[in-house]
């Protein structure tokens, strides 16, 4: 019996690693994307992407996982273009949060700290998930970070997939004479709009609680209180 229990766990831990590679997060903004693309067809006369009514369920969710990677990417890179002074506005959270936990004066972290540079502080960072990461007493917190940043990712991503709702509608309006009033479209963009900004404003205040919580689970693994 102990041996089927070593086995089991082995088993499990081995499918827990596969869905740490392969984050489902991604499927929701791979999804409003696709059906992005989706509603274009259905409404014009476009059918370059009829496949997808033909296509068979594995088909469609590894083309949301690829197109979830894609809205992440380009949903972070948006957040990080629109947001004034997004590598000033990081610097100075973590040097408040780190201040705020008495770790700035403590080693190994005061070293990374004397340029003030925010090369030496994205190293103390990485540092700091490294510490976490190795240390097995700090396995809940590790956990949280990690939904912290997933949350944050699901976010940027459907940041992204709003956008492209806004982009296909307009197309499928101005381009393609799809039928759709004035005022209804007005209407749909504000709210479209309100998604998108509320999405970057989400993925934001996820990633400043996980700056928050990495720092605070580092300084109870320190005794620091």
């Amino acid at each position: 019996m102990k041996e089927l229990g070593d086995a089991l766990r082995i088993l499990l831990a081995k499918i827990s690693d596969f869905f740490d590679i392969l984050d489902l997060s991604f499927l929701i903004s791979g999804a409003a994307f696709v059906g992005a693309f989706y509603f274009l067809e259905k409404v014009t006369p476009i059918h370059a992407l009829g496949f997808l009514s033909r296509a068979s369920l594995l088909t469609l969710i590894f083309l949301c996982y690829i197109s979830g990677l894609i809205c992440f990417a380009l949903g972070r890179w948006l957040r990080v273009l629109f947001s004034f002074k997004y590598q000033e506005k990081f610097k100075t959270l973590f040097l408040e949060v780190l201040s705020a936990h008495q770790l700035d004066k403590e080693l190994p972290f005061k070293p990374y700290l004397k340029s003030r540079g925010h090369g030496d502080l994205s190293r103390l960072y990485v540092r700091l998930w490294a510490e976490i990461r190795q240390n097995p007493n700090l396995a809940p917190s590790f956990s949280l970070i990690r939904r912290y940043w997933v949350m944050a990712a699901t976010y940027d991503g459907l940041a992204f997939a709003g956008l492209s709702w806004m982009i296909m509608i307009s197309s499928a309006k101005f381009l393609l004479a799809f039928s759709l009033g004035l005022t209804s479209y007005i209407l749909i963009m504000i709210l479209l709009a309100l998604v998108v900004y509320a999405c970057m404003r989400e993925a934001r205040r996820n990633q400043n609680h996980q700056v928050e919580e990495l720092v605070a689970s580092i300084t109870v693994s320190r005794n620091k209180f």
